[in-house]
C-alpha cells in the first residue's frame, strides 16, 4: 500500500516537472520577445537619440546642392528626427542611385549629429544635339542640369552612329582622343570638339575639328584623325613663331594651310 502511494506521488511529481519545463520553454521566448519590444518602444521615445543636426560633406571640386542631398535622404535641417526612426541603409541606397553620386555614406557622428558624406561626378563637356547630356569626369554620361548650368563647358559632337544615355560610357577611342586633346590644348580653351569624322570611311572626311577661344580670338584647327597629335605639335610650333593671328589652321597634311 505504501509503495503504491509512493509511485503515485512520483508520477504526480514527474508530471508537474514536465508541465513546468514546458511552461519555461514556451514562456521564456515569449517573455524575451515582449521585453525586447518594450525596450524598442522605450528607445524610440528616448530624447538622447534625437538628431538635431545634419552635416553634409564632400571634397568634390563641383559639389551638388545640399538641399538635393537632404531631399534624397528625406531629411530637413529645420526638423529634428529620432535616430531610430531612420533607415541608414535606405538613405545610402537612394543617394547611390543618383546619376551624379559615385560614393555615399550616412553615419551617426555623435549622439545628436548625423553625417552624410559623398563623392560626385561633374560634367567636363556637353554632348551636342542631346538635351541635358554631358560627359563626366569619370567618363560616364550624366545630366548637367540643374546643378552645373553655370559651369562653362565645351561641346562635343559625336559620330552619327553613336547612341547612349545616362550612366553609360562612351567608345574608348573617342574618350582617349578627347582626353589627349584636352591635355594638349587645355580644356578651358576649347569651345567645340567635333569628332564626327573620327570613324569616317572616306579619307577626305576623316578629320578632327577643334574650335578654340583664347581671350577674344577664335581659331579652328583641322587635324588628321590618324595623326592628330602631330598636327597639334605643328600648331604649337606656329604659335611659337608668332603665327597666332590665323582663323583656320589646316594641319591634316604635311603642307600646312592657313586662313585669316
Amino acid at each position: 500500500m505504501h509503495k503504491k502511494k509512493e509511485k503515485r506521488l512520483s508520477f504526480t511529481k514527474s508530471t508537474l516537472l514536465i508541465l513546468l519545463s514546458v511552461c519555461l520553454i514556451t514562456g521564456l521566448p515569449t517573455a524575451i520577445y515582449f521585453s525586447w519590444h518594450l525596450y524598442l518602444k522605450y528607445r524610440a521615445k528616448d530624447p538622447s537619440h534625437m538628431i538635431t543636426q545634419v552635416v553634409v560633406g564632400t571634397d568634390s571640386a563641383h559639389p551638388l546642392s545640399e538641399k538635393y542631398i537632404l531631399q534624397l535622404c528625406n531629411l530637413s535641417k529645420e526638423k529634428n528626427v529620432h535616430y531610430y526612426s531612420l533607415s541608414i541603409e535606405k538613405m545610402q541606397k537612394r543617394l547611390r542611385s543618383s546619376p551624379w553620386i559615385t560614393k555615399a555614406e550616412v553615419k551617426r557622428e555623435n549622439a545628436h549629429t548625423l553625417l552624410i558624406t559623398y563623392k560626385n561626378r561633374y560634367p567636363i563637356i556637353k554632348i551636342a544635339d542631346k538635351q541635358n547630356l554631358a560627359l563626366s569626369n569619370d567618363l560616364r554620361l550624366i545630366p548637367y542640369l540643374p546643378f552645373f548650368e553655370s559651369l562653362p563647358l565645351p561641346t562635343l559632337i559625336l559620330p552619327k552612329e553613336w547612341e547612349g544615355g545616362w550612366g553609360e560610357g562612351i567608345n574608348v577611342e573617342i574618350s582617349q582622343t578627347m582626353l589627349e586633346i584636352f591635355d594638349d590644348l587645355g580644356r578651358e580653351k576649347i569651345e567645340l570638339l567635333d569628332l564626327r569624322g573620327l570613324f569616317a570611311k572616306s579619307f577626305g572626311k576623316k578629320e578632327i575639328v577643334v574650335q578654340l577661344k583664347v581671350e577674344e580670338r577664335r581659331s579652328i584647327l583641322r587635324l588628321n584623325a590618324y595623326h592628330y597629335m602631330e598636327g597639334l605639335a605643328k600648331y604649337h610650333r606656329l604659335l611659337a613663331e608668332g603665327m597666332d593671328q590665323w582663323s583656320v589652321y589646316d594641319l591634316r597634311m604635311s603642307q600646312i594651310a592657313l586662313v585669316r
